[in-house]
């Protein structure tokens, strides 16, 4: 009280608030697809599941991460498995799950054949942004940064490199790239969100208008069409 101060923590370093995320995904020639593989939750990113287990149950928590997972609500009987560690402590630490769901009609039934989405859930804030707003835009808590590798097993695909992109922009970083390894067909991509806050006057900046179309032709609504 007798030197008062005040004073402004750093933001959150993308690069260090990270989710790492590896999957494996089986088509079943029914179209069932049986999804298994983990996610890291590293540093501040695992801030979310820290503690948790003080104030939910366990099979709430996993509840909720198999809709977070899978973007439904699975039936139980397609909660395959699911495993994390104690979360009983306030202490932040990297938290790793791993799991197993099956999905009865996660694909796609296209002219062409079956196709799967390769759609990202972590750019929707930047899609839904209408220049119309009057306000800021929040698109997370903190900057922070995604690491993902999908292995599609057993499919054959054609011209796939023609979805490689790379984004630049001040605001989100993203990259995928598609490779075909013997029968499989492997995923990566990184995103990284540089800013969570994105100003009104940013909005209808040419650079922004520019990234949302850009975000808008190739990533929303792609499908991979693959045959077995």
């Amino acid at each position: 009280d007798k030197q008062p101060s005040y004073e402004r923590i750093p933001d959150v370093d993308p690069n260090h608030a990270q989710i790492i995320m590896d999957s494996k995904k089986n088509i079943l020639n029914n179209g069932t697809v049986i999804v298994s593989g983990t996610q890291m939750r590293k540093n501040e990113f695992a801030i979310s599941l820290t503690g948790a287990e003080l104030t939910s149950t366990k099979k709430t928590i996993k509840d909720d991460l198999f809709y977070y997972l899978s973007g439904e609500d699975l039936e139980k009987k397609n909660k395959i498995s699911m495993m994390l560690p104690d979360l009983k402590s306030r202490t932040v630490k990297d938290i790793l799950i791993e799991y197993s769901y099956k999905q009865e009609n996660e694909l796609l039934k296209t002219n062409l054949g079956y196709g799967i989405s390769s759609s990202y859930r972590f750019l929707d804030s930047f899609l839904n942004t209408p220049e119309y707003y009057v306000s800021d835009i929040l698109i997370s808590s903190f900057p922070y940064s995604v690491k993902s590798k999908s292995i599609i097993q057993n499919v054959k695909v054609k011209n796939i490199k023609s979805l490689n992109k790379e984004i630049k922009s001040p605001w989100v970083y993203i990259s995928r790239k598609f490779k075909v390894n013997g029968q499989d067909l492997e995923v990566k991509s990184e995103i990284i969100i540089y800013k969570n806050l994105i100003l009104n006057e940013d909005l209808r900046k040419p650079e922004f208008i520019k990234l949302k179309k850009e975000l808008e032709e190739n990533f929303k609504d792609v499908a991979i069409i693959f045959s077995k």
